[in-house]
C-alpha cells in the first residue's frame, strides 16, 4: 500500500494543492483528473 499524507503544492504565492492525503491499495487503479476531466496529472508535478 502507498500512503501519502499532507502534500502541498504552491506556484509562487498561489496554493494549488493544500494538505492532500490519500492511500493507494494493492490491486486498485488510482488516477487524478483535472478540472476538465480530460487530463490527469500527479499532484506535485
Amino acid at each position: 500500500m502507498i500512503e501519502v499524507r499532507g502534500i502541498t503544492k504552491r506556484y509562487g504565492s498561489v496554493v494549488a494543492v493544500d494538505e492532500l492525503s490519500f492511500d493507494v491499495r494493492p490491486g486498485g487503479v488510482t488516477g487524478f483528473l483535472g478540472p476538465t476531466a480530460r487530463e490527469s496529472r500527479p499532484p506535485c508535478a
